[in-house]
């Protein structure tokens, strides 16, 4: 799982072991690195257990069977997370003391299917019918190639290639699982190569790539390729070699240097020696761990933060090889790290879509959202990574988890909602008064021109003209580049909301050049009574970039609300017309302004004592018998005004 939290990185022989799930084992043979793709990326700790006696300096995924074992001890030279390595291109049979094609355990390439450019499988298969009698053979061609279907996929790190009477010359091998131009175009082993002619010669790729097709290529005009033996193994178990490894300098070692502890200490090879980055194989070079014989020895290296982890790479040590057999790497949840987590700003009776991160694994993991430990959505849904909900504010913060689990564990992601009303962005806004942001203030001068990545997109912001000390609002149409006193001019894409849209989405666009929409950011705008108000994001274009604004008649009528007390000065409460109720409104002014932003509020009763605000669909006078004495509440009406111009006509 793409982790969200510390875990455990697990390496063990399957023995007595107690408080894990074994899953299929591994075995390390010579000293060739294994590659343990850990399907459950993970941040934290690596934490390797074998199970009994056995080394550790190189390791590779390995599929078997039947394992016997042996004496158990740990004993690793290097771990490496996300470092592969590449071993020497090639080596020679008749120059090596590793093994040759006859010692193999399997040959996972005999008398399978094949192809040759230019012949049908017949002729391709003479170079895997196990005799050397007969060979494979083009005729002079353009990029000829052959290929053998291994039938299923396998880990592959070693192939043994026997040429005929015609060397094989500047030729690559690729394996893969995809027969797209014709497979050619899968993952490169190694090359280009050459052979002699009459040659046998094995090539290696440390620690193996995965696939079913195996191909072998010369690329060039006029070429022609024969091969009369050819064999592939995933499971070399020859004798002690020690080889030459190149560290990927583009992929970090995130274990390099890192803390280390095991079970117990023999031999004074201690645990840290597996990450001290000497992965010469060989004891005497005090590269290896080594832990006494004992019952589900275990080492464990700690990342120190929290890393994504994807691959584990584990040095075998030389001598006696064999003690690494039945390894396991695992992966748990360490408790104690701390929750990711997002936190933001939910505004009630709006609609929000929240994205999880997403997760991976093997099994591939469920997802499932859950709140206050109620499940809202799960893995049967369409939208699983997507979870839409509308926000009803009842308490201040709510927390939804994106839990994803799988049988090796759970691991979850947090989003902290802070709910706020829709409606206190409109007394909670800090004014920008600035009388340069106008289309009349041309920039000419790259210097002279402004930018707003000082906006601070966590609080919500109104425009207002120096000159008038009016609300101002940005554009609805495209702007002229160069003015509003920047560069990149931006304007509002979508146009501002009615009063009964209230909250919506926008984009803002920045002009530059010939092109209205250069860049674009998120916009939130409300409508509130007589002014917007914007969350905003800071620019950050290649340009410097601006919001604009302009003149605009924001329409609204003049309201005016007024105290309504009983003739004996007792404080009065509409009641049984409240549409909505605010909370922690420090005054009767924002009620007031959250009265005249929603369309069909008339008056409010206000409670001091309490900062309550409850919004009325009605007034005394259309209702007078919902009028109640209150002590501590205060009930404003508003008021039908008349200007005086029409009153001359009554």
């Amino acid at each position: 799982m793409k982790a969200f939290t510390h875990s455990i990185f697990i390496v063990q022989i399957p023995g007595a072991v107690s408080g894990f799930t074994p899953g299929e084992p591994s075995t390390v043979g010579e000293p060739l690195p294994l590659l343990a793709k850990i399907l459950i990326p993970v941040v934290g700790v690596l934490f390797v257990v074998v199970v009994g006696v056995a080394w550790c300096c190189c390791v590779r995924g390995k599929e078997r069977e039947n394992f016997e074992n042996p004496t158990e001890s740990t004993q690793m030279s290097d771990w490496y997370l996300n470092s592969p390595y590449n071993i020497s291109p090639e080596s020679s049979i008749e120059n090596s003391n590793f093994r040759s094609a006859g010692d193999w355990d399997a040959d996972l390439a005999l008398r399978q299917p094949a192809k040759i450019s230019g012949h049908g499988e017949s002729e391709a298969a003479l170079a895997v019918e196990g005799t050397s009698a007969r060979c494979a053979v083009t005729s002079l061609l353009t990029d000829p190639w052959w290929r053998v279907d291994l039938g299923r996929s396998y880990v592959v790190d070693a192939i043994s290639i026997l040429t005929g009477a015609h060397a094989l010359t500047d030729f690559e091998i690729r394996i893969g699982d995809s027969l797209d131009n014709e497979g050619n175009s899968n993952q490169k082993f190694g090359g280009p190569y050459t052979t002699t002619s009459s040659q046998e010669k094995s090539f290696f790729c440390i620690p193996g790539i995965r696939g079913r097709y195996v191909n072998i290529r010369i690329a060039g005009d006029n070429k022609k390729l024969e091969i009369c033996g050819m064999s592939v193994n995933p499971n070399p178990t020859g004798g002690p070699q020690v080889f030459s490894y190149e560290v990927d300098k583009d992929v970090a070692n995130l274990a390099l240097g890192k803390s280390a502890s095991q079970s117990t200490v023999s031999h004074s090879a201690y645990p840290v020696r597996a990450l001290d980055g000497n992965i010469d194989g060989r004891f005497s070079s005090s590269c290896c761990t080594h832990t006494y014989t004992t019952t589900d020895p275990w080492w464990r290296g700690d990342l120190g933060s929290s890393q994504y982890v994807s691959e584990v790479f584990i040095v075998n040590r030389v001598e006696a090889s064999y003690r690494l057999f039945n390894i396991e790497i695992r992966v748990a949840i360490l408790k104690y790290k701390p929750v990711e987590h997002s936190v933001q700003d939910a505004y009630d009776q709006t609609s929000l879509t929240l994205v999880c991160p997403e997760p991976f694994g093997y099994p591939e993991p469920l997802v499932a959202w859950v709140k206050d430990g109620v499940v809202l959505q799960n893995s049967s849904s369409d939208l699983t990574l997507n979870l839409s909900i509308i926000i009803q504010r009842g308490i201040t913060t709510w927390a939804i988890d994106c839990v994803a689990s799988n049988k090796h564990g759970a691991d979850y992601y947090r989003f902290i909602l802070n709910l706020r009303s829709r409606r206190e962005m409109c007394t909670e806004f800090r004014d920008l008064v600035e009388g340069t942001r106008t289309a009349h203030h041309v920039v000419h001068n790259q210097v002279l021109a402004q930018n707003d990545n000082d906006i601070d997109n966590s609080i919500w912001y109104r425009f207002v003209s120096p000159a008038t000390a009016t609300p101002v609002q940005l554009p609805d149409s495209c702007t002229e580049p160069r003015t509003c006193g920047t560069q990149a001019s931006g304007w509002l894409r979508g146009g501002h909301p009615s009063a009964e849209e209230g909250l919506v989405n926008r984009t803002v666009c920045f002009s530059w050049n010939d092109n209205c929409c250069f860049a674009e950011v998120p916009a939130q705008v409300k409508h509130c009574y007589g002014y917007y108000v914007y969350k905003l994001q800071p620019t950050a274009l290649e340009v410097k970039a601006r919001y604009c604004v302009e003149n605009q008649d924001i329409h609204h009528e003049d309201a005016l609300f007024h105290l309504l007390v009983s003739k004996t000065g007792v404080q009065l409460a509409l009641t049984g017309h409240v549409i909505h109720t605010e909370y922690h409104v420090t005054s009767s002014w924002k009620c007031m302004a959250y009265c005249l932003i929603e369309v069909t509020c008339v008056s409010f009763n206000y409670y001091p004592q309490s900062n309550t605000c409850e919004l009325n669909n009605s007034t005394v006078s259309s209702n007078p018998e919902s009028l109640r004495e209150g002590p501590g509440t205060e009930y404003y009406e508003r008021m039908n005004l008349i200007s005086l111009e029409a009153g001359s006509h009554l």
